[in-house]
């Protein structure tokens, strides 16, 4: 029999302590600093730690609300089985799938690779436990169809730019397989569209991809491959304005299979994306040794807005993308574009961007060293070579450096 709860034993269960850990997140724009509105929450549970987005608008609702949040996801996934390695993970996610039910959960499920966030399709606790079990059991019996047969949340990082880096990022759900016959272009919009061609291995993230391009205004997907030697011989001169590969291609690269098509078509521009569960592992996955960052979420109906406004007779060639980006950039953010002379951030090596990236988002070391499989007195070294090379003496100097970055 499976060990009960006792939220009068539990400090964490206590509203006074979810008061002190509650908080709203800052960014800085132009030099100043400001709040925004809503509140979050860091919540650890087994091993693992996860940012929640809060619905409540004061201190002592979201502390309600975090409590309330915390107690149900620890809770374990039978009686009769309390490992808190197998504990279900029923979270509500911040961008959900166009016209998902108001306040949507979604299992949060690791298994042996990366964790993913499955959608549920109610904001009802009572019916998505019920869900997320059966979910759960399909997952760890046959993971690979499951993930097939069910839709998925996946964040995708556009690569403008890679030095400095320039990118936009958005969330949208994989398609299941069994819906994922070849989207057409949406009808209704007025005006020529662009057709684009989207090379990316996975059937249902391949067809979520072209249906957000079809539900664009000005861009239109009107193919999608598979594989690279597919899509090569497929990219017939003439036809498309834009082709988007993912960067991890069987047998070869985003960049490889870019160099190849500028050889058979020198005239098609290629952006390369990348794929992650969440944002979390976007900013984690950033490339070290960049001399500046500007990264900003855009939605995913208009995911290629940077390359607007395009005129119709107006043709878009390799070198003109990375320098719309920063136009773009300039005039949603009031930001200059960063350049390669820019930056204290540049002196830094690799793994130290790496740990000032967590150290901004609030990790501590202990749990900055768990996510790097790394020591903590190793942590504590680069830490010290961070405030050197900045030139600041705390961590909050730190962070505020490298998001003004």
């Amino acid at each position: 029999m499976s060990k009960q709860i006792s939220p009068a034993s539990d400090s964490k269960a206590s509203l006074a302590y979810w008061r002190q850990r509650v908080y709203r997140n800052s960014y800085t724009r132009g030099g100043h600093q400001f709040r925004v509105r809503g509140w979050c929450v860091k919540i650890q549970l087994a091993g693992h730690r996860q940012t929640w987005r809060l619905q409540a608008t004061s201190r002592e609702a979201a502390a309600a609300e975090a409590r309330k949040r915390f107690l149900a996801a620890r809770e374990p996934l039978s009686s009769s089985n309390p490992d808190p390695d197998q504990r279900l993970r029923i979270v509500r996610r911040p961008h959900p799938a166009p016209g998902a039910p108001l306040g949507e959960l979604s299992l949060h499920w690791s298994g042996d690779g990366p964790a993913d966030y499955y959608p549920l399709g109610t904001a009802n606790s009572a019916v998505a436990g019920r869900r997320a079990r059966r979910l759960h059991g399909q997952l760890i019996q046959d993971p690979l169809n499951t993930r097939a047969r069910v839709p998925r949340e996946l964040t995708v990082a556009l690569e403008w730019c890679s030095n400095p880096v320039v990118w936009t990022y958005f969330t949208f759900h994989s398609r299941p397989h069994s819906e994922a016959a070849n989207p057409s272009p949406a009808t209704g919009h007025r005006g020529p569209r662009r057709a684009v061609a989207v090379v990316e291995p996975e059937l249902g993230v391949r067809q979520a991809l072209l249906l957000a391009l079809n539900q664009s205004p000005d861009f239109a997907g009107t193919a999608g491959f598979a594989h690279a030697s597919e899509a090569l011989a497929g990219l017939e001169a003439g036809r498309f304005t834009l082709v988007l590969i993912n960067q991890s291609l069987e047998g070869l690269s985003g960049a490889g299979f870019l160099d190849r098509l500028r050889v058979i078509d020198p005239s098609l521009p290629g952006l390369i994306y990348t794929t992650y569960p969440d944002s979390d592992h976007l900013f984690a996955a950033t490339p070290g040794g960049a001399s500046g960052y500007l990264l900003k979420r855009s939605p995913p109906d208009r995911f290629l807005e940077p390359l607007l406004p395009l005129s119709n007779d107006e043709v878009l060639d390799q070198s003109s993308l990375a320098s719309r980006a920063r136009s773009w950039f300039q005039r949603v953010l009031g930001a200059p574009a960063p350049d390669r002379s820019a930056g204290e951030l540049s002196r830094l090596t690799g793994r130290e961007l790496e740990i000032l990236a967590l150290l901004s988002k609030g990790f501590v070391d202990k749990e900055i060293a768990q996510s790097l499989r790394i020591s903590v007195w190793t942590v504590h070294g680069h830490a010290k070579n961070i405030y050197e090379k900045l030139g600041v003496h705390s961590r909050t100097e730190a962070a505020v450096k490298y998001l003004q970055k």
